[in-house]
């Protein structure tokens, strides 16, 4: 982090004096966001959409840069809720000139790791204070940038050494969730075999540790006929077919048939996905980079979810949600209380009433998991104090 920020500052030598009495004639505080997926993606789906949807406007004056070239409708409703909007690409010494003519008080970046000039720019000290999201769930490891901005669920007790940035812990998962769930479609999956579990591996398949893959084993073994359902991005197929791979030799060591166990789907559009989960019986978090949006998506379909919660934010995001709607009996805290915890769902979604009434009450509970403003509100009052302060 410091290397690439001083390397930055010397490059692009962005020349932006403070200019105090300019910021304090302002009746507003004037916020600049600044994100490569300003559209349906989960950044923006989770992040970022509820901030805008319910930010306080009578205090605060917005400006939104979307570095990305796509669009959607999503993007638009944006556009009509902020002060000013500009849309990428652009280049970073555009990005810089912009950046200059609006001269923010506070930069918002919702993550900084996924999006080159969003990248770019957090390098570079451009306001009094710059914040970044858990949208990317890291520390930046950059010295420009001042708070990292994560939820009161999401971290353990000591987490503040896992970040270079001062660690700001907002209510809840940090979240404001402001997003309608899609309506179930037909996803063209095969018909399930009689007495066969199925279980829901969505992450993107980078995200899978080749230490965990004999927890799937051990959990197809105790369970009996089974199969684990892994998607396969439009991007990076490759990962997807090494995976598939990796799984398979895994099964085969424990004298287990991959080709019985082991399915991919096609990459699906929202509303198939939420049919897909629909058909599915337990959900199975990644214990090497937990999902949010997955897992969020999950609970309002009504699937039980099992997750490991470990010690970094990446490895407890839907432990947080869960912890958020009070369904905690799917956290697990090692590798065989995640088996132990996924058999037994196993075994209840076998049973007709017992799956019925367990999904009915996760439906009931995901309510929980939305419209969280006192993360919003609490977001403002950090910032707000922090520039009264200096």
């Amino acid at each position: 982090g410091d290397l690439v920020c001083a390397e930055a500052a010397a490059h692009w030598r962005p020349g932006l004096a403070e200019d105090g009495a300019a910021r304090q004639s302002r009746a507003r505080v004037r916020i600049l966001v600044v994100s490569g997926h300003v559209r349906h993606h989960p950044v923006w789906d989770v992040v970022l959409r509820g901030i805008l949807a319910h930010v306080d406007r009578r205090r605060f004056e917005v400006v939104l840069y979307h570095t990305g070239a796509i669009t959607d409708a999503e993007t638009i409703w944006a556009k009509s809720r902020v002060d000013r909007f500009v849309q990428g690409p652009l280049s970073t010494r555009a990005w810089l000139e912009e950046a200059a003519r609006d001269r923010p008080d506070v930069i918002f970046y919702p993550e900084v790791g996924m999006d080159s000039a969003t990248c770019s720019l957090a390098a570079l000290r451009l306001a009094p204070l710059q914040v970044a999201g858990w949208g990317h769930p890291a520390t930046t490891g950059f010295p420009s940038i001042d708070w990292f901005l994560s939820g009161e669920l999401l971290e353990g007790t000591g987490a503040e050494r896992h970040y270079r940035e001062k660690l700001i812990r907002l209510p809840g998962t940090g979240v404001c969730t402001d997003l309608a769930p899609a309506q179930a479609e037909e996803w063209g999956g095969p018909e399930r075999s009689k007495d066969c579990t199925r279980f829901a591996l969505c992450q993107q398949t980078i995200k899978f540790d080749p230490a965990h893959d004999v927890l799937l084993t051990q959990i197809a073994k105790a369970v009996g006929r089974s199969e684990f359902w892994l998607a396969a991005p439009k991007k990076l197929q490759w990962a997807t077919d090494k995976l598939r791979k990796r799984l398979a030799a895994a099964f085969v060591a424990e004298g287990l048939d991959p080709d019985a166990h082991l399915r991919v789907m096609p990459w699906l559009s929202r509303g198939q996905f939420s049919g897909f989960l629909d058909e599915m019986d337990v959900f199975l978090d990644c214990p090497a980079f937990s999902g949010y949006t997955t897992a969020w998506q999950a609970i309002h379909c009504g699937i039980p979810i099992v997750t490991w919660e470990g010690e970094f934010l990446r490895q407890r995001l839907a432990a947080g949600l869960l912890r958020q709607i009070g369904m905690t009996d799917g956290i697990a805290s090692s590798a065989d209380q995640y088996a132990q915890i996924a058999v037994r769902q196993a075994g209840e979604s076998r049973d007709h009433h017992q799956r019925s009434v367990r999904r009915e009450s996760i439906r009931q509970a995901s309510t929980q998991a939305d419209g969280n403003r006192a993360a919003v509100s609490a977001f403002e009052n950090a910032l707000i104090d922090a520039l009264e302060s200096r």
